[in-house]
């Protein structure tokens, strides 16, 4: 991760220690000495960071290495808990899964960025998930951000189409015009493809999930090898996966 960098308004202790987190679980762990090198800290800044995150139960120690412990696993899930897309989407990601035999997926948007908070894999075929829960992925080169960001209103929808739209494979949309045109044929049609747009030889389906007054929860998508989500079946997965975002929205109503 390199030297800190002190940027204004922040508390450089907590910036410290997010540093050292990140560092503890891109090493798979390390030590006092490798920490500190990696942060630009001396040792003993670094050992009282890792004093008190392990009597807070987020880091546990074996001989003179540290690593990120379970704690961590217990506050993402609470953190992923209070959001009702997954609280009451779940389940029906799950049946989703089992029966198109894909892997399903249930997102949502934060800071202009896609969140995966929960993954369901509905049989040995399945695609491997390019996205696993807790990685984020880009808006626009996504069927799950592509149809958030149809349904948000005009200004943040612009706002989002002024950004740089970054290539993911040569099939990602990079032109705001064309990309534009894209999001009015997914408010009209109900649905959002990836066609490779993400990774290379992935297709996927996904709609948007919204409560009751229309502000967007988040989004569901299914998603297969290229090979075999064709247009026809596509076309048939978005059926499933409109019922799908219908269930949640009545289940959370």
């Amino acid at each position: 991760m390199g030297t800190l960098d002190s940027g204004p308004r922040t508390i450089k202790s907590v910036q410290t220690t997010f540093a050292l987190v990140d560092e503890l679980l891109e090493r798979d762990g390390a030590g006092v000495t490798e920490l500190s090198t990696a942060l630009g800290c001396s040792k003993t800044t670094v050992h009282t960071h890792l004093s008190t995150l392990s009597r807070l139960g987020y880091v546990t120690q074996d001989g003179d290495e540290y690593r990120a412990s379970l704690g961590f696993l217990t506050t993402g899930n609470r953190v992923r808990e209070n959001f009702d897309l997954y609280r009451y989407g779940y389940s029906v990601a799950n049946s989703l899964a089992e029966s198109t035999g894909e892997v399903v997926h249930l997102a949502v948007e934060e800071d202009q960025v896609v969140h995966f908070v929960h993954a369901s894999r509905g049989g040995p075929d399945a695609i491997e998930s390019v996205t696993p829960i807790g990685r984020t992925a880009l808006l626009h080169a996504t069927a799950v951000g592509k149809a958030m960001v149809a349904h948000m209103p005009e200004e943040r929808r612009e706002a989002i189409l002024s950004e740089e739209l970054a290539p993911m494979t040569s099939r990602t949309i990079t032109d705001p015009d064309v990309l534009r045109e894209e999001l009015d044929q997914i408010r009209e049609q109900g649905y959002a493809v990836n066609d490779q747009e993400q990774v290379l030889g992935a297709r996927s389906v996904a709609c948007a999930v919204k409560y009751t007054t229309g502000e967007l929860m988040g989004a569901i998508v299914v998603s297969g090898h290229a090979s075999r989500l064709n247009d026809a079946s596509i076309e048939e997965l978005a059926v499933s996966v409109r019922g799908a975002a219908n269930q949640i929205e009545i289940e959370q109503g």
